[in-house]
């Protein structure tokens, strides 16, 4: 059953199959030169109980411009490390585990409106650290080390 939420995630556990989906196809098109930026963040899912799809998104936006429209082709491509990234986001997608971080504090309105007035130091300067401390950040997806995917 897929539940849909207005909010930007939600602590209930669960994994949207259809959303996933959706978000894997869109992003791995993306990454290919598919479309561009803008069209990218048009056609991908906006609402969803899966805080897979929340964070991924927002990792994703890291790396791309959004101040400009392009593909990620020639100056815009992604580098080894962005496309490590990606993948394991696209393989995260496609399997059935539950997004396991605890909750980042721009998950939340208040949290987002902080980040965004204070044009990210709050985030760099604060949660960051702590947050990327609750498990293995080079498996990001998942903080625990035993990674299957």
């Amino acid at each position: 059953m897929v539940r849909k939420s207005f909010g930007m995630g939600s602590d209930e556990k669960m994994i949207d199959k259809p959303v996933r989906k959706k978000l894997a196809e869109k992003l791995r098109q993306f990454v290919s030169g598919g479309f561009t930026n803008y069209q990218y963040e048009d056609m991908t899912p906006r609402r969803s109980l899966d805080r897979a799809i929340w964070a991924i998104q927002q990792r994703v936006w890291t790396a791309y411009d959004d101040l400009h429209e392009h593909k990620l082709t020639g100056k815009w491509a992604l580098n080894k490390e962005g496309k490590a990234i990606v993948s394991r986001c696209i393989l995260f997608l496609h399997s059935n585990y539950e997004y396991e971080w605890p909750k980042h504090p721009a998950e939340n309105a208040l949290g987002a409106m902080l980040s965004l007035f204070s044009f990210g130091l709050i985030p760099k300067l604060f949660w960051n650290k702590k947050w990327i401390k609750s498990g293995n950040s080079k498996v990001w997806t998942k903080p625990k080390e035993h990674q299957n995917y």
